[in-house]
């Protein structure tokens, strides 16, 4: 009936209550066993030495691609950190944007810029700046390297239309200059070589870096070039296209020459899709002081396979003896007229032998009755 009292009371004295006495053993046995299930052993240091911060997301290198000049990446650590001003480097003149140091926290968003994907680069978090709540460094430094990812590459070439054809009398036009991959084109990269065309924008404005460049002209008449030059051109990995791009805008289907007295260059223009027809009329031969007429000159007519770019030479007869034509009779008093000169197209050369296709010069008048 004292159960209880003999439950306190055995604490202290023992022999006779075995029963009680050993139940009273018990809670203190008990109460021992709670006090230490947790795992804890108060005696430990809460900050071992050998546990040190470190970081679990890839170290891999990073791949910088063609047209890369910056990149972003998280950075995650095992616990929360601090990192110090000056604990993320980079290399090779690049530049950390981001974050901004000191901060404190177990993922840090790094970003990268002023990067060239052509060359390589080390990004390092400094171990001696980085610590955690203990106050410990990481073990090491840690090295992620950035590497430009040009092997293999190609120029950039245009994918543009190589001409434009528009209906005669059209004062205006938008070219769009497109390219297989972003490229950078420096001020002075698109210019009017051939014809009297003018330049009033380029978007974007030079320079810039697109894949695509909108040209807007105006004064187009007759056959207007474009030239971008590819030493003003670079892709990513500072590849230059293999050789000028020339663009054509053509308001016209046929263009005449008339005489000048030498020979006329003429570059054949993409609006000509590989072929041209000619038509060419020799100089009429000079008539005689009260004599007789010159004669006509011959008419000759062709289609030429040509190449776009390729410049042929385009000769017109006259009548003062050029390309051919006979000299004045020397009869007296009053001579023969001049023979008139040949009209001829010339491909591959200036030389006789070059030429495709000739137009006699017709004979001069004959002198009259001395």
């Amino acid at each position: 009936m004292l159960g209880g009292s003999s439950g306190s009371a055995t604490g202290s004295s023992g022999p006779g209550m075995d029963e009680t006495g050993s139940a009273g053993t018990e809670g203190s046995a008990g109460s021992a066993t709670s006090a230490s299930s947790d795992g804890i052993d108060p005696t430990a240091d809460p900050c071992p030495e050998e546990d040190t911060p470190m970081i679990v997301s890839s170290v891999e290198p990073i791949a910088l691609m063609p047209g890369d000049t910056m990149v972003s990446f998280d950075l995650d650590f095992d616990r929360e950190v601090t990192i110090e001003a000056g604990g993320f480097i980079v290399t090779g003149g690049a530049s950390v944007t981001a974050p901004a140091l000191p901060l404190t926290a177990s993922t840090f968003g790094v970003t990268i810029e002023a990067l060239d994907p052509s060359s390589a680069y080390v990004f390092t978090v400094d171990a001696g700046a980085v610590f955690d709540a203990c106050s410990r460094t990481m073990a090491s430094s840690v090295d992620i390297d950035l590497v430009g990812d040009c092997a293999g590459n190609l120029p950039p070439a245009s994918i543009s239309m190589e001409y434009h054809q528009l209906p005669p009398g059209t004062a205006m036009d938008a070219y769009e200059i497109a390219f297989d991959e972003v490229v950078t084109l420096e001020a002075g990269a698109i210019a009017v070589v051939g014809g009297s065309a003018t330049i009033d924008s380029i978007t974007p404005a030079l320079p810039a870096a697109s894949d695509t460049f909108t040209v807007a002209l105006s004064g187009l008449g007759g056959i207007t070039r474009l030239r971008v030059d590819a030493a003003l051109v670079s892709d990513g990995c500072g590849v230059a296209p293999e050789q000028d791009l020339e663009l054509w805008v053509c308001t016209v289907s046929e263009v005449q020459h008339g005489y000048t007295g030498g020979p006329q260059p003429w570059v054949v223009p993409a609006c000509a899709q590989g072929m041209v027809d000619l038509q060419l009329d020799g100089a009429q031969g000079a008539g005689a002081t009260g004599g007789g007429t010159g004669g006509l000159g011959g008419h000759a007519s062709g289609t030429l396979i040509v190449t776009t770019g390729e410049t042929l030479e385009l000769n017109v007869g006259g009548q003062d003896g050029w390309n051919g034509g006979g000299a004045a009779g020397l009869g007296a008093p009053v001579p023969s007229g001049s023979g008139g000169g040949a009209s001829d197209v010339r491909q591959g050369g200036s030389a006789l032998t070059d030429r495709v296709i000739v137009a006699a010069g017709g004979g001069g008048g004959a002198a009259p009755p001395q």
